[in-house]
């Protein structure tokens, strides 16, 4: 449900920070809106340019204060041995996206509560700033405050509703865990309720925006995003338990089509692309596997461009999605290359290619163990 395709603007505490490119529409309308509908009114006689100015600001500093916020996750996570990918800022805020998850109950309980507590140090600062300006003098200043000690009590609020993957969603999942020691159980728990909260808002805004509210709108997206990021969530676990001790080879589709390196990306999509629809193929160099070839990035291209460009040209050559056979499938879940992707090679120790482990094989699988699962109690980890 989160996008993953961002636009690297720099690293910060080691970690890196991306934005997608919606996010510039998003900052565009924040800055509107305060321009247009919080500044006038706050302060007489304002001149248009400096409205606009403020507005640009202050939604530059709201931002700030979310990848503040997605900071605080991130440097606890790594202190509690979870590696941190990368914050991204996209359509709904930031994301601190992780490789792995947590092994402890507690860890999980501190990563998740250390950015509402980095919010609320942000809303309190704002807060007492506000308190401490002339009550009378200094009126944008004042309504800059006093919208960012407002804007970040709401967020605050907002993130510790227990509506998982919310960050109140994961703290309640942290505590469940802890009480029953059963993760999966926690997880399963906390996104019922997370989907719970998702119709509940879907509910709610497509009402008010029928209404005449048309703000309504974005709590309907808030709650079709939270319906399928808690449903993703609690999937991801449940394959994360049957897969725990589960090598690629049990699961690798065979045998691996291949794409060669040097042929035209015309020739690829017309020899091999159009009569197998797959997200990605593994490329070749010789006999050795050097990358990946994402469908998407190819579709984006235009066909004009397609015959004088080399595979090679447009292929990803992340490590993380060139397996071995022994590799283990529920640690490979966990790469976020693989999660954009859908697809891995998998290889011998000389780099030939052996198959493809696909999100969609894994879903294969896991759809036949619950099938074998209700027809008896003692079911197999899955062998293909």
């Amino acid at each position: 449900m989160i996008p993953r395709r961002t636009i690297r603007i720099g690293t910060f505490a080691g970690i890196p920070l991306g934005i997608h490119p919606l996010w510039i529409v998003i900052l565009g309308l924040f800055t509107w809106s305060l321009a247009v509908g919080w500044y006038p009114p706050r302060v007489d006689g304002i001149a248009t340019w400096a409205a606009w100015a403020l507005g640009l600001l202050s939604a530059l500093l709201l931002f700030a204060s979310i990848v503040a916020h997605e900071y605080g996750h991130a440097i606890v996570a790594r202190r509690r041995g979870i590696e941190v990918e990368e914050i991204d800022l996209w359509l709904l805020g930031g994301v601190a996206r992780m490789r792995g998850a947590a092994r402890r109950p507690q860890d999980e309980l501190a990563y998740a509560s250390a950015g509402p507590a980095v919010t609320l140090v942000v809303a309190a600062a704002c807060g007492l700033l506000l308190l401490a300006l002339p009550a009378h003098g200094l009126p944008a200043l004042r309504a800059l405050v006093a919208y960012e000690a407002l804007v970040n009590a709401a967020l605050l609020v907002f993130n510790m509703l227990p509506a998982f993957p919310l960050d109140g969603g994961r703290v309640m999942r942290a505590l469940i865990w802890r009480a029953t020691g059963d993760p999966l159980r926690a997880t399963r728990t906390a996104a019922a309720v997370g989907r719970g909260f998702g119709f509940f808002f879907i509910a709610f805004g497509m009402l008010g925006a029928f209404s005449g509210a048309p703000g309504g709108l974005w709590l309907a997206v808030i709650g079709f995003f939270l319906l399928g990021a808690a449903g993703a969530e609690a999937l991801h676990a449940e394959a994360e338990e049957l897969f725990h001790d589960v090598p690629a080879r049990d699961l690798m589709s065979t045998p691996a089509l291949c794409i060669a390196a040097d042929s035209s990306v015309a020739q690829a999509v017309r020899d091999v692309m159009v009569l197998h629809p797959h997200p990605a193929f593994p490329v070749v160099d010789g006999e050795r596997v050097i990358g990946m070839l994402a469908s998407g990035r190819v579709e984006r291209l235009p066909a004009a461009e397609r015959e004088a460009l080399l595979v090679r040209e447009l292929t990803d050559f992340d490590p993380a999605l060139l397996v071995t056979a022994d590799a283990n499938v529920a640690g490979l879940l966990d790469v976020p290359s693989f999660a954009r992707v859908m697809r891995a090679a998998v290889v011998d120790a000389a780099g030939r290619p052996l198959g493809v482990l696909s999100i969609t094989d894994v879903q294969r699988a896991l759809v036949a163990h619950r099938r074998l699962a209700a027809a008896g109690p003692q079911v197999p980890r899955p062998r293909v």
